[in-house]
């Protein structure tokens, strides 16, 4: 049979079971490859490896999951559909089509090649995030055993909006989303009707309007990702049509949440175009019987990969058999170069690794815990490969020239050797005077650049390629790059950012070279400090403000802009007691105020930076970088979200808090 009668399915919630692909992962490199890519994002992302969870000592259950971490549920669903995928497709498994059932559609998209696993895995993060905005308890799904026209009477009985004919699976089955109170109703009435009612292992309502409110957040956080042209069509049961390589996959991602799944015709519109074997890439076989009650004919074939009733390596080694019978694989794969990774990690000798270990503890030990460090090591290979590869690459590839301005070689040293430091850290600013300049580059700004990131990061300087993408790759989120480059503004005395300015524009580190280099081209301001002579000056706390004398000179010297600030003069306070929140939120209105251009009446404790006076995130960033930095307060926490502090007053007590603990901290000591 020819592979173009071919489509494989990718299910989406409850394909999943305990020990699935457990013991695959000797087996099928892919495996690993897969989530070594999905560690590298959860780790970051949630604290965690998913390959702890499916590969550990202690396999978890799906009804554990979904009470207590349906964030990893699904990123163990993505990832078991991409990996099989992989295996299918290492074995020549040669698709005309791949379809996607709700969930299911992400990993169809990274399988066709429209994203890396490692990005569809930040798509499922970014997923996870929006929708734990929600309450998980504000309603759920379940599967009615009538046809979508009966289903829709039902609802319309009810005519409440908040109820949603979900998806359509097959001619006798749909699911309903809905609140938990409508959903009872439903449940309710199909008792008295005679109608089975399945309440469905789901924690959100998904496909209704009730997840609107997350549909935008969604959207705007994973709009950075790059998609690439599909190298296998992917049909969308949600669309109703093929993906087309000029469709803004993010944006349809995110509209999946609230648009209903329509299986059924889906699956009736592959078969009319010649579709006869539906191989199923994920676990459990679920699509594959809904195939079968959709197409009920012997010409239409269906292949679970991965069976609950079978062990799975027998479950996929069934699946390549039948596939081979029909010539769409070829089972059996020669290994290049010998023995694979890990299957030479698997066969070491214990004798010869640790001879002073007892044989049978460690057996046991082994067993239970390879495939978990198998994944440790993995992505600790992987990571350090990455950073090698950049670095060979960094020194190889030729930078791209560009015009040049001057600047003194005396500067370009001491730029080098006086990274970028932090506020606190910062000795007093005099600006150097040079008459000796030399040519700066791009290359040259490039480097001190990278220095610079590098040292504020704690990361090492090769990661920083031209090509690397700092969120994507590097996992600096938005709030830490805006502070980035409010401190290299203000370092190189660059102009004020237009009002136009869209951070995920400089997504990379070198469009963050380039823009740098850019304004430095303009001439608007060629002599630079050795150090952060723009910052303000740093204060300790003992120079915390407490007199009606300071209070009046900050209304009159507000704080100000970096470039003319004067040599900083700290004063000694005895009175700490007279700073009250009220001196301090005095003061932060008129900081605002002065930066923003903007009365001061209108920062009262209640309004809203961004929705009252359209300040927005970016500039909310800034102002709290230069706030932090003029207190001397501590960093932020990792878990610290802009999105907290949307009022006057919240920033206040943030900040007051901070002051707060830092005066603790010092009379402890």
């Amino acid at each position: 049979m020819n592979s173009h009668h071919v489509a494989v399915l990718f299910p989406g919630q409850g394909a999943f079971y305990k020990d699935v692909l457990s013991t695959s992962y000797d087996k099928y490199p892919q495996v690993a490859s897969v989530f070594v890519d999905i560690d590298a994002i959860t780790i970051r992302e949630l604290g965690i490896t998913i390959s702890d969870v499916l590969f550990g000592s202690e396999q978890a259950e799906i009804e554990d999951l979904l009470t207590q971490s349906s964030s990893v549920l699904q990123m163990a669903i993505y990832g078991i559909d991409v990996a099989v995928y992989k295996i299918l497709e290492a074995h020549g498994l040669n698709p005309e089509v791949l379809i996607g059932h709700s969930f299911g559609e992400i990993a169809a998209l990274v399988s066709a090649g429209a994203f890396s696993v490692m990005e569809g895995a930040q798509i499922v993060c970014q997923r996870v995030k929006a929708l734990e905005r929600l309450a998980s308890s504000s309603g759920y799904m379940a599967a009615l055993q009538i046809d979508a026209s009966r289903t829709q009477k039902l609802l319309e009985l009810i005519g409440d909006h908040n109820l949603a004919l979900a998806v359509e699976n097959h001619q006798e089955q749909t699911v309903v989303s809905g609140t938990n109170k409508l959903m009872d109703r439903v449940k309710d009435i199909a008792a008295i009707l005679h109608i089975p009612f399945i309440k469905i292992n789901s924690p959100y309502p998904f496909h209704s309007r009730l997840l609107q409110p997350v549909v935008a957040e969604f959207a705007a956080n994973i709009r950075h990702l790059t998609q690439r042209p599909l190298q296998v069509p992917v049909f969308s049961p949600i669309l109703q049509r093929y993906y087309k390589d000029d469709d803004m996959l993010t944006e349809y991602l995110a509209q999946h949440l609230i648009l209903p799944v329509k299986f059924l015709s889906s699956i009736q519109y592959l078969y009319s175009e010649g579709i006869q074997v539906f191989v199923e890439s994920g676990a459990r076989g679920t699509l594959g019987k809904l195939v079968k009650e959709i197409i009920n004919t012997d010409q239409v074939s269906t292949v679970t990969c991965l069976d609950p009733k079978l062990d799975d390596l027998q479950s996929l080694d069934h699946a390549l058999t039948i596939l081979d019978s029909q010539g769409l694989v070829t089972k059996v794969l020669p290994t290049p170069g010998g023995q694979g990774l890990l299957q030479k990690m698997t066969n070491f000798n214990l004798a010869d690794f640790l001879p002073e270990a007892d044989p049978e503890l460690f057996n046991a030990f082994w067993s239970e815990q390879r495939n978990q460090l198998f994944s440790h090591v993995l992505l600790h290979i992987k990571q350090e490969f990455e950073t090698f590869q950049q670095k060979r690459n960094g020194s190889t590839l030729p930078l791209r020239t560009q015009p040049e301005i001057v600047i003194t070689e005396q500067l370009a040293h001491s730029q080098k050797s006086e990274p970028l430091m932090d506020a606190a850290a910062s000795p007093q600013h005099q600006p150097q005077t040079v008459s000796d300049q030399q040519s700066f580059s791009r290359a040259t700004l490039f480097q001190e650049l990278r220095t610079i990131y590098a040292n504020a990061l704690e990361y090492p300087e090769e990661v920083f390629s031209d090509e690397v993408s700092l969120e994507a790759d590097l996992g600096i989120d938005s709030l830490k790059q805006t502070e980035l480059l409010t401190r290299i503004g203000e370092h190189y005395h660059l102009p004020p950012r237009p009002a136009n300015f869209r951070l995920s524009q400089y997504d990379t580190m070198g469009k963050v070279v380039d823009y740098t280099f850019s304004l430095l081209q303009q001439g608007i301001k060629h002599s630079r400090t050795v150090l952060m002579s723009s910052f303000l000056p740093p204060r300790t706390q003992a120079d915390i403000p407490s007199t009606e004398t300071h209070i009046r000179r900050q209304k009159s010297e507000p704080l100000m802009d970096a470039a003319a600030s004067p040599q900083h003069q700290p004063q000694t306070v005895s009175d700490q007691q007279s700073f009250s929140r009220a001196t301090l939120f005095q003061e932060l209105r008129t900081i605002y105020a002065n930066a923003l251009e903007y009365p001061e009446e209108v920062f009262s404790d209640e309004v809203s930076l961004e929705a009252d006076l359209g300040i927005d995130s970016l500039k909310q960033t800034e102002l709290l970088t230069r706030i932090g930095e003029h207190y001397h307060l501590p960093p932020r926490p990792a878990n610290f979200r802009l999105s907290q502090y949307d009022t006057m007053g919240k920033v206040v007590d943030y900040v007051w808090n901070a002051l707060k603990q830092t005066t603790m901290v010092k009379a402890s000591r």
